[in-house]
Order: structure tokens, then sequence, then C-alpha cells
């Protein structure tokens, strides 16, 4: 670990929701059509060893097994919104011990896509030379140094939680899974507008839960570049996920939240050393009295895979087949290639098409800049009481692996059910 100069001193799917009974977690919302008062919310649960599948506002539980519990507590209880993981870095381009790291840092970073942010600041040592730490001397240092008191390089913390070394990948992997786990009481979007030079910035926040106990919360906004073209003195190709500025600085801005959505509006110039077309913006909220980040936001460019409003991503059906209408969108103004591929979560395996074509592995699809185009998934019914599997969506841009995946299962017409009334549901 590069340490600074010594002075005296002036956390391959999303969970949207878990469930606990009787005390003890044992369901996750998997996945959900539309919005949360939607018809296709999913729950899946293990009780007693039986798979129990339930689709709110329908009122039915589907047992794959052959007996139902007798007994199914009566508190469920749903909790919060997923919260994304922001991991920030303190690194440098003169770091040797950054260039050994940093790689199995994105590697790890790519494994969890979709689940987790990266923002890396460049402070003042091993080399004040380093032009992303020039770039922004104010706010890398700021970060850094006066807000984490970071003294070595390079440096993790995992939604404001305790700095550390990112050498080995299984605690990055631990820490990532103590700090996902943690449902979050705030959702944020961040959208963002280009006219000439300038960017244009909103973010919207939304509360599920009472902030108002939140005294020292703030808001903080950053312009990121996707990449920095290497090598630097440490050897490294690239620099990911830089920090470019902060607004209105590393300070951020302190909000008083309720119940209540609100928004906030920045803007900042595109430099003329900036890429523009790898620019992008994330924002979070963090609470100064503990250093916790409550939620992490990006309007970074992703693909997007969406239910069809018919598509029912569970299925007992008594044809030979079921159809699954998906949407895939990218927000990438150019073109790109993404790959359709399945990952199965049952020992039965079924046939299935994508777009009528034969899956065998993966499957290369074009995809327009800023469009959407229909992605229809078809399984045959084989043998066996039923298939599941993760259909999963990638892309690799800027050496970044994107990814957005939903679970799909399709059920024999062997396989019992019970119908279980929900009061008030």
């Amino acid at each position: 670990m590069a340490r600074k100069p010594s002075k005296p001193r002036n956390h391959a799917y999303s969970i949207l929701q878990s469930y606990e009974i009787c005390g003890r977690i044992v369901a996750k919302l998997l996945f959900g059509g539309g919005n949360r008062s939607a018809k296709r919310i999913v729950i899946q649960a293990t009780i007693n060893g039986c798979e129990i599948i339930m689709k709110t506002r329908t009122a039915f539980l589907l047992v794959a097994c052959f007996f139902v519990p007798t007994l199914i507590a009566p508190t469920l209880r749903a909790q919060l919104v997923p919260r994304t993981v922001l991991v920030e870095e303190g690194t440098n381009w003169g770091c040797p011990p950054c260039a050994m790291y940093n790689p199995g840092l994105e590697s790890f970073l790519n494994q969890h896509e979709g689940s987790i942010i990266h923002l890396a600041y460049h402070p003042y040592w091993p080399s004040a030379s380093d032009p992303m730490y020039l770039n922004d001397i104010s706010d890398n240092d700021g970060r850094v140094v006066n807000y984490y008191g970071i003294s070595g390089v390079p440096a993790v913390t995992f939604n404001g939680c305790n700095n550390f070394e990112p050498a080995y990948t299984p605690q990055l992997e631990a820490t990532f899974d103590s700090c996902v786990s943690i449902m979050s009481p705030v959702s944020i979007t961040v959208s963002r507008v280009v006219s000439g030079s300038t960017v244009a910035v909103h973010v919207a926040i939304h509360p599920v839960a009472d902030l108002s106990s939140y005294t020292k919360l703030y808001l903080r906004v950053t312009a990121v570049e996707a990449f920095v073209p290497g090598p630097g003195p440490n050897g490294e190709a690239r620099y990911i996920h830089v920090m470019r500025t902060m607004m209105p600085n590393y300070t951020g801005t302190k909000v008083r939240l309720g119940m209540a959505d609100t928004s906030f509006d920045f803007s900042y110039n595109l430099n003329s050393s900036y890429n523009a077309a790898n620019m992008y913006e994330i924002a979070f909220l963090q609470n100064d009295g503990d250093h916790n980040v409550l939620q992490a936001a990006t309007d970074q460019p992703k693909i997007i895979l969406t239910p069809q409003s018919n598509s029912e991503l569970v299925q007992r059906t008594s044809s030979t087949s079921a159809d699954f209408p998906f949407t895939l969108r990218s927000t990438f103004l150019n073109a790109i290639s993404a790959t359709v591929k399945f990952y199965p979560t049952s020992r039965t395996v079924w046939p299935i098409t994508v777009n009528g074509a034969a899956l065998s592995g993966s499957q290369s699809i074009p995809l327009p800049g800023n469009q959407a185009q229909p992605l229809d998934v078809n399984v045959t019914i084989g043998s066996g009481t039923y298939m599941s599997e993760i259909l999963a969506v990638s892309t690799v841009q800027f050496g970044d692996t994107l990814l957005t995946s939903y679970p799909i299962k399709v059920i024999s017409p062997a396989v019992k059910v019970a119908f279980v009334d929900v009061s008030n549901d």
C-alpha cells in the first residue's frame, strides 16, 4: 500500500425485498413486473423443505412439492427497498500496489454489475503529478483525506464502511454480501441533459420510510468518466470510473427529508480533457453521523430487460410450451451488441428458443442506440416436474460488463397446486 506523506494534523440477480416468517428470513422478492402494486410481483420461499411461489394480489400459493406445511406463520413482513452498494476507492497513477490490485477489483465489480457502483478518487500521493488528481485537487483530497481519513492507497470503502486494501477477493465478497443484505429507506434516480458543453443533472429522491430522524444527511453528486487511458507510471493500462468533479463540491448538499418526494438540480461543464462520450453521473445519500451511505444511483448507460405486460414469469401450463415475452432496451446512444444466455437453477433443462432461434449456449443480438425491441423466450415442456433458469443479457462496454437478468420458471401440469386465500390481498 502506498502511504501518504505524514504531516501535522489540521457492500446473479437483485433481491428486491426480503420477508421473514417467525423472525427468520425465509423468502425473497426476486422480481417484479411494472411498479410495486403490479400483479406480477413474485415471492419465492422455502418452508419445511417445500418450494413456495407466491404471486401477490392474485391470492395463491403454488407449491412445488407433495405436501403443504400445516402452519404458515401469521407474520410476513416486507422490508424497504434494495440498497445499491457504493464502492469508493482511493487510488493514484503512481501507486504500484494499485496496479497490482485494481485488475482484481475490476473483475469483482463486473461480477456484481447492477448491484454495485464504483467511484475512484485520486489523492495527491504517492504522485502529486497524477493528472486525475490535478483535475480536481479539492474534491479528491476532500473525500479521501479529509472525509475518510485514508492514509494509504489503494483503499476502498463499501457504503461508507471502514476502509481496507482491496487485496483479497474473499474480503471484497464478504463485505459486499453484508452491505447488499441491508435494505434502504430511500430510492434515487439520476438523469442528465447535455446542452453544448454543459451537463444538467437531475436527482429525484423517493423515501419509502420516514427520514426525518436523519439530521446529518447529505446528497453528494459527482461527474464520472468511465475510464481514462493509461499507462501511467505504475503501468495500469487504464484508470476506471474516475471522479471528475463534485456538485457543488465534496461537502455535498445538506438535506432534511421526511416521507415526501423531492428533487435537486445541478450542472457542470465538460472540460476539454474529458471524453464527453464516456461521462455519466453518480448521486448518493450519506449520513455524516456514521458515514453510512443510505442509497446510491447512476445514469450510466445500460441495458434494461423488462417483462411485457402479458408476461407471467412463473408458469404452470397444460400446453406443450410456455412463452415469456420481454422488452430489451439500450440507453447507449450508439448501436451495441448484447449476449443472451441462460443459467440453469434446476436439475432439469428444457429446450429454449430466443426470438424463434434455438438457444445453444449463448446468442448474440444487435441493439440499436437508445431504442427498445422485443425479446421472446419460449420453453418447450420436457420431462420432470419443473425447469427454472436465469435469463441474462450482457454487453461489454468500455471494459465493463453490463448485465440485466430475470429468473423464469415453468412448472409441469403434474405438479400439485395448493390455493390459499390471502385476506385483504
